[in-house]
């Protein structure tokens, strides 16, 4: 799919603000300098950000690319499970609750989600 095939989902977006389908196209045009501002997962816009700084081919504005630690809108929950069929889900989802509510507890959660931001 390209980039003029896209058809934006039915959302009442702000008639500026335009959504494409990959992220990778939203940050090559942010290097440019054909956009201000993008909007996007920090997971996922950091990881962009990097690709940017050691690919050779981009414009030297990518050099002035970073992000705004704020949050601008959160989904309420770290990870999810979802229902499934797997035979022992309810034991798996236990152990992993457990888990990180203990590494959140120790502080290596956090320290992860830190390592990550950088």
């Amino acid at each position: 799919m390209s980039l003029t095939q896209y058809v934006p989902d039915r959302r009442d977006y702000h008639p500026r603000l335009v959504p494409v389908s990959e992220p990778d196209i939203c940050f090559r045009v942010l290097a440019k300098g054909r956009l201000d501002v993008a909007i996007s997962d920090l997971s996922v816009g950091l990881s962009q950000i990097k690709k940017l700084k050691y690919n050779r081919d981009t414009t030297v504005r990518e050099s002035t690319i970073t992000f705004l630690n704020t949050t601008l809108f959160s989904k309420g929950y770290p990870l999810a499970f979802k229902k499934s069929d797997y035979p022992e889900f309810k034991v798996l989802s236990d152990r992993f609750w457990t888990a990180l509510l203990a590494m959140q507890a120790s502080g290596m959660y956090q320290n992860i989600v830190d390592l990550w931001r950088k």
